[in-house]
């Protein structure tokens, strides 16, 4: 197994060794086990502070969680009420506390969402913390470890029970699958936790050898060897492999908190990571390192401040590309861990320089929109732009977020609602933008964005003139251009060929009714008006 590369590593982990279900929608979880009280003293127990329970319309996925320790009931968190009750209780030094915690987990949206089972505590002489393994025996066996059992109803109503032995309570009971343990299984994660977080995995690959056959001279045609400054290395987690992202579901806390320290120590490794995949990966360290896994996607953004806008030929896939991704991620930042939208706020939004990152501010639109707080974020934005020392190039980024929020300002108030809203609503701001830069870069930056709402309603004329004078910063746009207008044409006759199998199924219709009533004049009618619409020649009579 040492020698196995990151990639076998992730497919073992993926596919040889993780049991394998169905879609479950009930998914139970006891853990009972002996804990060793180190010192005397009050003891508070805690659970995650991630609120995994969401709602959509009528439908509600949950999840509750309870701990008893000596048969009291110290912890009762559920929906609605997850930071509610933690209730301190006394205990001797050098005594076994008999603990159980319980989480059940129901799903109505489908699949279930991911189960998060951690057991911290706090007590004389520490500060919060997952209870150590070391100090965890099995009831009755007096090995180490806690004995864990898994019951799970999948969505046709089969079910499975699992026993097995952890070693403490802190496990993530992934969205379809609960992550079982065994020898094999354990020795796959510390593996992949060890080749994550050695030093290899953070530092550039070095420069290509240039290599030339011996007595053969150099030629023009020779390619000159590549400049390891613009070698483009990213870690393996800021790569698209998804399964090296959801490995991390199943490292202890610790090692999850381990590995987001390192990767902030090393923000490069993740600089050039793709938008998608640094919103996954923060999703898969939060639980735990909820702060770091926060900081690790604030320092993105803020690397990526000046996100440029995607094309697009209709009001959905502009939605799809430039505001999807920003309104999933209110379900891990605002709706699981309130906490982690305050500190997007306040740590990132605004640079040294007073400038606006964007991502921070289309993430937080869609944070206020969805808590029905829309008007308030905009007043947020006015404010900013009545500072008089928000000018010329800082002011541009703020005049591009004001945009985005009368974009969505309309768009009803719902969680995981796919609405795409106006995206020409907030033009007069992107225009005094194009008017108070003086930057070359940053103007072609805000032309694109204007010409990205004009390509939507299919204005290619005017895009095409705001692109024109910057072709050096954006050399695709032609190409671009050529794309967008093949694929209107291809949606246009698409539109129409639906609408005319709408109009001939109706027609159908009319004319299975017209034969039933035996109206042999209509029905003649109809059918050749159907004969017309299959291209079919008419009948002489």
């Amino acid at each position: 197994m040492q020698e196995l590369t990151l990639d076998q590593l992730t497919f073992l982990f993926g596919s040889g060794l993780r049991p394998r279900i169905g879609r479950a929608c009930i998914m139970e979880v006891e853990w009972v086990g002996q804990l060793q009280i180190p010192n005397a003293g009050e003891y508070v127990f805690d659970i995650t502070p991630l609120e995994m329970s969401t709602s959509a319309g009528d439908a509600h996925d949950s999840q509750e969680m309870k701990v008893f320790v000596n048969g009291t009931q110290v912890v009762s968190a559920e929906p609605t009420k997850w930071a509610a009750s933690r209730q301190a209780i006394t205990l001797p030094a050098g005594q076994v506390a008999e603990v159980r915690v319980t989480l059940r987990n129901t799903a109505a949206l489908g699949s279930l969402r991911m189960g998060v089972g951690q057991l911290y505590w706090k007590g004389p002489g520490f500060a919060r913390q997952i209870v150590p393994e070391a100090l965890w025996t099995v009831p009755r066996e007096a090995t180490p470890g806690v004995r864990c059992t898994v019951r799970w109803v999948e969505t046709d109503a089969t079910e499975h029970t699992e026993v097995t032995t952890v070693k403490n309570i802190d496990q993530i009971l992934a969205r379809e699958t609960p992550n079982l343990v065994g020898e094999p299984y354990d020795q796959v994660k510390q593996r992949i936790y060890e080749k994550l977080i050695e030093d290899a995995a953070f530092l550039p690959p070095p420069p290509p050898v240039e290599t030339q056959a011996v007595g053969v001279e150099a030629t023009a045609s020779t390619e000159p060897p590549r400049s390891p400054a613009k070698i483009r290395h990213l870690h393996p987690l800021g790569l698209e492999h998804y399964r090296n992202q959801d490995c991390l579901l199943a490292l202890s806390t610790p090692q999850r908190m381990a590995l987001a320290n390192k990767l902030l120590e090393h923000p490069e490794s993740y600089r050039h990571a793709r938008l998608k995949t640094i919103m996954r990966l923060h999703d898969r360290l939060q639980p735990g390192a909820e702060s770091a896994a926060l900081d690790i996607l604030g320092s993105w953004m803020q690397m990526n401040g000046g996100r440029k806008a995607e094309f697009a030929t209709n009001v959905q896939d502009f939605y799809d590309g430039n505001r999807a991704l920003f309104r999933r991620a209110c379900i891990s930042i605002l709706w699981q861990h309130p906490k982690s939208f305050q500190w997007l706020q306040s740590d990132y939004l605004v640079r040294e320089d007073g400038e606006c990152v964007l991502p921070v501010a289309y993430l937080l639109a869609f944070g206020y929109l969805e808590r029905g707080r829309i008007l308030e974020w905009i007043e947020f934005l006015e404010a900013k732009l009545a500072d008089e020392t928000v000018s010329g190039d800082t002011r541009v980024n703020w005049l591009i977020a004001r945009a985005m929020a009368e974009e969505i300002r309309e768009s009803p108030a719902e969680r995981h609602l796919k609405e795409p809203g106006r995206p020409s609503a907030g033009i007069q701001w992107l225009e005094e933008a194009s008017l108070v830069t003086k930057d070359p870069r940053m103007q072609a930056r805000v032309a694109r964005e204007r010409a990205a709402r004009l390509t939507v309603t299919r204005r290619w004329e005017q895009a095409d003139s705001l692109m024109q004078p910057h072709l050096n910063v954006w050399p695709k746009w032609p190409r671009e251009l050529a794309s967008m207008q093949r694929r209107a044409l291809r949606e246009m006759d698409s539109a129409r060929k639906a609408e005319t199998r709408k109009q001939r199924a109706e027609v159908a219709t009319r004319l299975e009714d017209a034969l039933k009533r035996g109206d042999d004049t209509q029905a003649a009618s109809l059918q050749q008006t159907l004969d017309a619409m299959d291209g079919k020649p008419a009948v002489a009579e």
